[in-house]
C-alpha cells in the first residue's frame, strides 16, 4: 500500500490541536494521520506543499512531437487558430495517425505555445474614479422578467444611471433607447440626487451620437443631446466602440439591478401591477433600498457636484409638421394620420416618448399615441373613415390598408366579405362597419363580429351587426354610389357674386 497523502489543511489542524493539548497521538488521530506522520511534520515545521516535488516531466511520448514545427508555423501565421481546428487539419494531412483521444494533448500544447510565444493580451487598468466627476448611463431590457399591467405583458426598458464613485444609482421606465428616454432618465436622476456631476458618459447609442460619415465608424454627439447637457452644465463623454468595460460601473450594475428587481418581485409574490404608476413606485423602492447603504459616500460625492436649474428641461422635442393630402404627417420618420380638416396646414408637434401633442397657433388640437421605433406608420381609421366612404374604390389598394383592421375579427370579417361578394360591395360594407365602430365602441363591434363569423355567410350584413349591437337596423342596405353634386364645379365658371346668387336660390 502506498503512502497516504497528507494535505496542508491536515497539518495546520494537527499543529492547532497539538498546541492546545500537547498530546501527539490524539492530535494526529484527529488530523487523520498516524502518530509517526504527525511527529514528522511537527519536527519539520513545514507543510506538504512546501516539500512536494514539482512534476515537470512527461509520463509518455508526445504524439505530436513529429509535427511540432508544423503546428507552430500554423499558429505563427494565424495566432487565433483553435486547437480543434488544427487537430482536424492534422487528421486530414496524416490519415489514421491521430485519434480523437489526443485532442486534449494538442490543446495543452497550443496553450503552452501561446503562453511562451503568443501575442500580448490587452491589459485592463483599474481606475480611481474621482468623486462627483462622472455619471454613467445605459439601458437595461427587463422584458425577460415578464412584468404585466392588469394581466397584459408590459414591454419596457430602464434608463439606468450610476455615480461610479459612490455607486448610487437611479433609473426610469422607458420604451426604447431614444434621446427622450435618456433625457427623461437624466432629469429624474439629477432631481433625485439633488446635483449634477461634470460629465455624462454613455456608449455610442444613436440616442446620443451619430455617424460623422456614412462609410466610417467615427461618431459625434447629436446637437439636441449637447443642448440638453449644456442646460445642466454637463459635458458629454462616450466610450470607445465595442468597449463596454469603459462604462464598467453601470454595465456591472445592470445585471445586479435585474437580480434585485427579480428578488423583490419574489418577495412581493406577483409580477402583475394595477398600473404603470404602481410599477414605477415599486421600482423606486428597489432603488431606494439599493442606495440605503451608500448615503455617506453620496454625501461626499455631492460636495464635488454642482447645482441644477429648478425648472426641468422640456421633456419633448418640438418640430413643425405639414399635413399632406393623405391627411398624414411625418414625425421622426414615422407617418401618423390626423383629422382631414387639417389638410394643408402646418402644425407644431411636441413629441414626447409615449405621445405626440399637436398644436395650431399655440392651441392644442389632438394627442396621438407615439409609435415605438423610428420607422413605419400609425394610421387611425377614425380620421379617414368618412373620406373612404365617399371614395370606397380607394380602399382596395390603399397604402395603409392593413392598418384599417384594428383587430383580427375585423380582418376575418373583410376576408369573408371578399369571398362572398365582389370587392366593391365588400369594401363598402366593411367601411360602414368601421364607421359603426366610431359611433359605438371598437370593442363592442369586435365582439359582435366574432358572433357573426361563427354563423353562416348569409348573416354578414350591417343589419345583422346592428341587431347584435341593439341598434335600429335598416331593412335594406344602400350599396349604391351617391349622385355627385356638380354644382361645385359650375361655380368654377361663375363670378363670386353670381355664385352667391345661385347658392341663395
Amino acid at each position: 500500500m502506498g503512502e497516504i497523502v497528507v494535505t496542508d489543511a491536515q497539518v495546520k489542524f494537527l499543529m492547532r490541536e497539538y498546541n492546545k493539548s500537547g498530546k501527539l497521538e490524539m492530535s494526529s488521530i484527529k488530523a487523520g494521520m498516524t502518530r509517526k506522520t504527525g511527529r514528522k511534520y511537527l519536527d519539520r515545521g513545514v507543510f506538504p506543499g512546501e516539500v512536494a516535488q514539482v512534476h515537470n516531466w512527461r509520463t509518455r511520448k508526445d504524439p505530436f512531437d513529429e509535427v511540432t514545427e508544423e503546428i507552430e508555423s500554423l499558429l505563427e501565421l494565424s495566432p487565433g487558430l483553435e486547437a480543434k481546428t488544427i487537430f482536424g487539419y492534422l487528421q486530414e494531412q496524416y490519415p489514421d495517425k491521430f485519434s480523437e483521444g489526443q485532442l486534449r494533448t494538442l490543446q495543452r500544447k497550443v496553450k503552452n505555445w501561446r503562453i511562451k510565444s503568443g501575442k500580448e493580451k490587452e491589459i485592463f487598468f483599474p481606475q480611481n474614479i474621482p468623486p462627483g466627476k462622472y455619471l454613467q448611463a445605459d439601458w437595461v431590457d427587463l422584458n425577460k422578467l415578464n412584468i404585466t399591467i392588469r394581466g397584459a405583458p408590459y414591454s419596457h426598458k430602464i434608463c439606468h444611471f450610476v455615480l461610479p464613485y459612490s455607486n448610487w444609482e437611479w433609473g426610469s421606465i422607458c420604451r426604447s433607447e431614444s434621446l427622450l428616454s435618456l433625457q427623461n432618465g437624466l432629469q429624474e436622476t439629477l432631481y433625485y440626487s439633488g446635483k449634477a456631476p461634470g460629465f455624462l458618459q454613455t456608449d455610442n447609442s444613436s440616442a446620443a451620437t451619430h455617424r460623422v460619415k456614412k462609410d466610417e465608424s467615427e461618431r459625434d454627439f447629436n446637437e439636441d443631446y449637447k443642448k440638453l447637457l449644456r442646460y445642466y452644465n454637463m459635458k458629454p463623454q462616450k466610450i470607445n466602440i465595442n468597449a463596454p468595460n469603459e462604462n464598467g460601473d453601470v454595465e456591472s450594475k445592470n445585471g445586479h439591478l435585474k437580480r434585485q428587481i427579480k428578488q423583490q418581485l419574489m418577495l412581493r409574490g406577483s409580477k402583475d401591477f394595477e398600473s404603470v404608476e404602481e410599477y414605477e413606485k415599486f421600482l423606486h423602492s428597489v432603488f431606494e433600498k439599493s442606495n440605503k447603504n451608500k448615503k455617506e459616500k453620496l454625501k461626499e460625492e455631492l460636495k464635488y457636484m454642482h447645482e441644477i436649474p429648478q425648472k426641468p428641461y422640456p421633456s419633448y422635442q418640438a418640430l413643425n409638421c405639414f399635413v399632406g393630402k393623405g391627411s398624414t404627417i411625418r414625425v421622426k420618420k414615422v407617418t401618423y394620420s390626423v383629422p382631414s380638416r387639417l389638410i394643408g396646414e402646418t402644425l407644431r408637434a411636441h413629441a414626447y416618448e409615449t405621445h405626440i401633442d399637436l398644436f395650431y397657433k399655440n392651441e392644442k388640437l389632438i394627442t396621438l399615441i407615439r409609435k415605438l421605433g423610428d420607422r413605419g406608420s400609425s394610421v387611425d381609421y377614425r380620421h379617414l373613415i368618412y373620406s373612404l366612404l365617399r371614395k370606397p374604390g380607394a380602399f382596395a389598394c390603399y397604402k395603409y390598408k392593413e392598418e384599417m383592421f384594428p383587430t383580427i375579427n375585423f380582418r376575418k370579417f373583410y376576408d369573408r366579405l371578399i369571398k362572398n361578394s365582389n370587392e366593391r360591395k365588400a369594401a363598402i360594407l366593411y367601411l360602414q362597419t368601421l364607421k359603426l365602430a366610431t359611433e359605438v365602441t371598437e370593442c363592442e363591434v369586435d365582439s359582435a363580429l366574432e358572433q357573426l363569423l361563427e354563423g353562416d355567410g348569409e348573416k354578414l350584413t350591417l343589419d345583422a351587426l346592428k341587431e347584435l349591437l341593439n341598434l335600429s337596423a335598416h331593412t335594406q342596405e344602400d350599396l349604391s354610389q351617391p349622385e355627385p353634386d356638380l354644382g361645385a364645379y359650375d361655380s368654377l365658371f361663375l363670378s363670386e357674386r353670381e355664385y352667391k346668387n345661385v347658392s341663395n336660390n
